[in-house]
């Protein structure tokens, strides 16, 4: 599966509205953008990670990477892999310990993201996705 290494280049945050804009560029190459609607509260914790914001008491992302490390569970990546009417699908994967496979998680983008930022994984998209997300409407 082909696939290539994106960051976060935008986040638009709209108030009153539940719907926000995420924005992925690749990070090498082609510099094609994917643009993604996302939930309020993803927004807002991914705005709080590019920020470095603290708040004062651990949220749910925050939240999952202190159990994730105390477990001493590694994230190794995030892949959106799937694009279906407007719907994306991602994957993480981690690393649960020395002696043990790595394990696939489905997981929504904007959770998969938020993870990622918060424990500096990569985030991949792959290349079926960008040709959906790039194809001309009719």
């Amino acid at each position: 599966m082909q696939r290539t290494e994106v960051r976060v280049t935008r986040l638009i945050l709209v108030e009153k509205n539940l719907q926000q804009f995420l924005e992925l560029r690749e990070r090498e190459g082609a510099q094609r953008i994917l643009t993604m609607v996302i939930a309020r509260g993803e927004a807002e914790e991914i705005q709080r990670c590019l920020k470095r914001e603290e708040t004062a008491r651990p949220l749910t992302h925050e939240c999952t990477a202190h159990l994730l490390q105390a477990a001493e569970v590694s994230l190794q990546e995030a892949v959106i892999h799937f694009l279906s009417k407007g719907t994306f699908k991602a994957q993480l994967t981690i690393q649960p310990g020395r002696d043990k496979l790595p394990q696939t998680i489905d997981c929504r983008p904007s959770d998969a993201i938020a993870l990622c930022l918060r424990m500096k994984a990569p985030i991949f998209v792959t290349e079926n996705v960008w040709e959906i997300a790039t194809k001309p409407k009719d």
